[in-house]
C-alpha cells in the first residue's frame, strides 16, 4: 500500500512538472515571437527613415 502511495505520488510529480515546464515553454515561445516581431517591425522604420534621409 505504501509503494503504490508513493508511485502515485511521483506520478502527480511529474504531471506538475510537465505542465509547468509546457506552461514555461509556451510563454517562453510567446517571448520570443513577440520580441522578434518588434525587431523586425524597428528594422522596418529604420530602413523607411534611412531611404528617406537619402
Amino acid at each position: 500500500m505504501l509503494k503504490l502511495m508513493r508511485l502515485e505520488a511521483q506520478r502527480i510529480n511529474l504531471r506538475v512538472y510537465f505542465f509547468t515546464a509546457l506552461i514555461l515553454g509556451g510563454i517562453l515561445l510567446l517571448f520570443a515571437y513577440f520580441t522578434a516581431n518588434a525587431a523586425r517591425v524597428t528594422g522596418e522604420t529604420e530602413f523607411m527613415n534611412y531611404r528617406n534621409i537619402l
